[in-house]
Formats: C-alpha cells, structure tokens, sequence
C-alpha cells in the first residue's frame, strides 16, 4: 500500500490586489500598469461611483457608492462616509470576489519606488499568520482626532497609519464586516462614527487577530517623511510623477504622488487659499 502524499509545507495565499480609486486619470494606469506584469496575485480597481461611472479601461472592475453603504447594512449617515470608512471597499470587494485568502488595497495615488511590483510579492510572501498588515500598528499619540469615537467603544485603541497601503485576510474582513453592522445597528451621530484607521486596528487586536506594520515585515519600506500629506508648493517635485527624489534609503512606497494635471490642481488650490487667507483682516488685541 502506497503512503498518501506529503502535503506541502506551505501553501501560497490566494491574493487580491485592490487599487482604490473615485477618478480615471494617467496616475491610476500608471499604477495599474505597473502592478499588472505580475502573476503572483489577481489585480482589480474598487471604483468609488458614487459620482459617475469611473472609467478603468481594460481592467476588471468592483463598483461601490455611498447608496450602497446602507444597502449593505454600513453607517452611512455620516458627510464623507467613505473617506472617514476607508475599510468599506474591501467589504464590497469581497463579496463580489469572495475566493481569496487576502485582500491588499492600494490607493490610485501611490507609487512603487521600485516601478515593479516586487515590493508587493515580497509583502505578501511575508503575510504569515498575520491579519492585518498596515503602514503601521500602534497606540495613537494623545490628540489623536480618531481616538474620542473609538474610546467609546475600545478599551484600547490602536492605530492601522493610513490607509494608502492596506491587507487584512479573508477572516479579518468578515469579522471587521460585522463590527460595522454592529455599529449601524447602535446608530452614531456626527462626530462618532469610528474611522477606518481607528476601526481595524482596534477591532481585531480586541477580537485576537495578529496585526503587524509593513516595516516589520520589510524594514524601512514606508517612512512617515514620503507617506503623508506634503505642502504642494513647486519645489516638492519629489512627488510628481516620473521626477521624485527621495532621501530616505530603502522606501518602497511613496504616498501621494500625482500626475501632471492633479499636481498643477493641487498647487493652484493652494495657491489661492494662500491669497484668501492673506486678504483676511490681521485681528488686533
């Protein structure tokens, strides 16, 4: 009698790579472009249609919109829903692609260091046991503007950093989803709703899941110093599509970059909020 065969000693996960995007523009197919010479995953865009139809080409597409929210049993009644619950798209997503063992989510506006995606095939052999795997994973700092909402529910509350790079595993997903519902069901008025950084981090550490920062698994990958929100003035060319420059060694993601438009739009904004705000009377006393 022959022996069964040995089964493998590790098997690799089934990944969905998510770009999330509510606009079609030269940066959102430069990252699809980039993030499809690989095999290693499937690659979808989770298009924000709340506004319109979001045009992605060739690509396979999972549609959300703020109608949906309710629909699916969300909060919803709060203005921005879907920037203060970044979360949902995955939600959506994986109900419409349910077969997968994570779920990695990539805003349009970041871009690969590297312009390959080895940086994602090298998180995503690092994955583990892990659940969530986020910019990063810890206590807020006191002030924190998410910490007051998620108190009021959390005994300790923690922090996923942004979530322009963002996978949580299958089972996370499903769990994170009811805690949603939960919290629909409970009601909240402006102000309490729980955001997305605050949620996922909080809810799975108080629910047993393992949850870990990306430079944990790849030291040095994201920097708070080309992972934020810079000032848009000329000279930050560092984050213009095609000409950064970073000083940090060993960063593999950059967040925001824009393509040309965006980033004229950006600075022209600012440039007229510098000459509202130098036109306003100067207060004396």
């Amino acid at each position: 009698m022959s022996e069964p065969p040995i089964p493998p000693r590790f098997a690799p996960p089934r990944v969905a790579v998510l770009v999330r995007t509510h606009v079609s523009n030269e940066k959102l197919f430069h990252l699809l472009g980039v993030l499809s010479q690989s095999r290693r995953y499937d690659l979808f865009v989770v298009a924000d249609e709340t506004n319109g139809p979001v045009d992605v080409g060739s690509y396979q597409k999972l549609s959300h919109s703020v109608a949906s929210c309710a629909a699916f049993g969300l909060p919803s009644e709060h203005d921005r829903i879907l920037w203060q619950c970044g979360d949902y798209p995955f939600y959506f997503a994986a109900a419409e692609i349910p077969d997968y063992d994570y779920y990695l989510m990539i805003e349009f506006d970041v871009d690969l260091v590297g312009q390959s995606p080895a940086f994602i095939e090298t998180l995503i052999s690092r994955f583990g046991h892990h659940d969530l795997i986020s910019e990063h994973f810890r206590l807020p700092e006191p002030g924190w503007p998410w910490l007051p909402a998620a108190s009021a529910v959390y005994e300790t509350v923690y922090t996923a950093g942004l979530f322009a790079v963002l996978a949580l595993s299958r089972r996370a997903v499903e769990f994170l989803l009811q805690v949603r519902r939960a919290e629909a069901k409970r009601g909240s008025k402006a102000g309490q709703i729980i955001h997305c950084e605050a949620h996922c981090g909080s809810a799975l550490a108080a629910g047993g899941f393992s949850c870990v920062s990306i430079n944990q698994l790849i030291p040095g990958a994201t920097d708070r110093r080309c992972f934020h929100d810079p000032d848009f003035d000329l000279e930050t060319s560092h984050y213009l599509l095609g000409q950064y420059r970073l000083a940090v060694p060993n960063v593999a993601v950059v967040h925001p970059v824009y393509d040309l438009a965006e980033f004229l739009k950006k600075n022209w904004q600012k440039s007229e909020h510098r000459k509202t705000s130098k036109a306003q009377p100067r207060r004396m006393g």
